[in-house]
């Protein structure tokens, strides 16, 4: 437990950092994996400016394949479109268990890339 010195401290401080002020109007709760992709997919086809996905990793199935289609899509479309994705690389390069090595989702990436 902190002292109440350490306390005013740590809130002085938590009150500092840089934030983006969060209307509670504009938070959505996804309750299951089908909601959140389909309003994933939903905003990949509405974004104009710029897509930033950060993920562990996306895996090669039929959610994966439609969220990496959809930004394709997405950019071919709209060529101004800026998109970044951030992944894993090295959780990306290991396999499922059972599966051969050489089937990765990092090669998978890289083929969906070409």
């Amino acid at each position: 437990m902190l002292s109440k010195f350490k306390r005013a401290k740590c809130l002085h401080q938590l009150c500092c950092l840089p934030r983006v002020p969060q209307i509670i109007n504009d938070v959505q709760t996804l309750y299951c994996p089908k909601s959140f992709r389909s309003k994933l997919l939903e905003l990949i086809a509405q974004a104009t400016q710029y897509i930033c996905l950060v993920a562990l990793y996306f895996e090669k199935d039929e959610a994966g394949k439609s969220i990496l289609n959809a930004l394709y899509q997405a950019k071919k479309q709209r060529p101004e479109l800026k998109i970044f994705v951030l992944v894993d690389w090295h959780r990306a390069q290991r396999s499922r268990i059972g599966t051969a090595a050489i089937n990765t989702n990092a090669d998978w990436y890289c083929e969906m890339a070409e």
